[in-house]
C-alpha cells in the first residue's frame, strides 16, 4: 500500500482514517428521497405505517404502508352498499395508489369490486350488498397496491 500512496503525504494513514470513519455506526443516516439502480435491501426492522378510514357508515377499511407498498383490509358489519357510487371516505395522503388500481372485497358471499384512484377516491362497482342471501352483511377482503405518496406524518 506504501508503494501506492508513495508521494501522497501520509497516504496510508489517510486512507485508514477514512475508512474507519465510513465504519462508524454515527454515520447511518435517513433518505427520505432516494434513486437506486438495481437491487435495494430493505431493513427488516422498517417501521410500519397504519390508519383507519370510515369509507361510509359500517364499512371500513384498515390502510397499513411498509415502504411503498400499501395493504387495506376491508372490514364492516351490516353493510349495505350503493351501487355505481363514490364512498364519502378517501384514502388518505401517504396511502393513495401510484395508479388507478381496482381492489375486492366480500359482502356476505358477493364479492364487490372498487376502484381505487390516484386522489384517493374509491368508487363501487357492483350491485347492492342486500342481495348476498346473508343475514349479517360482513364486509371482508383486502388487496395491496404501491403508493408514491411522501410518508405519512
Amino acid at each position: 500500500m506504501e508503494k501506492i500512496f508513495k508521494g501522497m503525504e501520509n497516504g496510508p494513514e489517510t486512507i485508514d482514517s477514512n475508512f474507519n470513519e465510513l465504519i462508524d455506526p454515527k454515520r447511518n443516516q435517513t433518505v427520505n428521497d432516494l434513486t437506486v439502480k438495481g437491487q435495494i435491501i430493505v431493513n427488516p426492522g422498517q417501521k410500519v405505517y397504519h390508519t383507519k378510514v370510515t369509507l361510509q357508515p359500517n364499512l371500513q377499511i384498515d390502510l397499513y404502508r411498509v415502504g411503498n407498498m400499501v395493504k387495506a383490509n376491508f372490514g364492516g358489519r351490516g353493510v349495505t352498499i350503493s351501487p355505481w357510487k363514490t364512498f364519502d371516505g378517501v384514502i388518505p395522503l401517504g396511502y393513495r395508489t401510484s395508479v388507478g388500481t381496482s381492489a375486492s372485497f366480500s359482502i356476505d358471499a358477493n364479492i364487490h369490486t372498487v376502484n381505487v384512484w390516484e386522489n384517493g377516491g374509491i368508487f363501487n362497482r357492483m350491485k347492492d350488498g342486500n342481495d348476498s342471501g346473508g343475514y349479517w352483511h360482513d364486509a371482508d377482503g383486502s388487496d395491496i397496491w404501491f403508493t408514491k405518496d411522501d410518508y405519512p406524518e
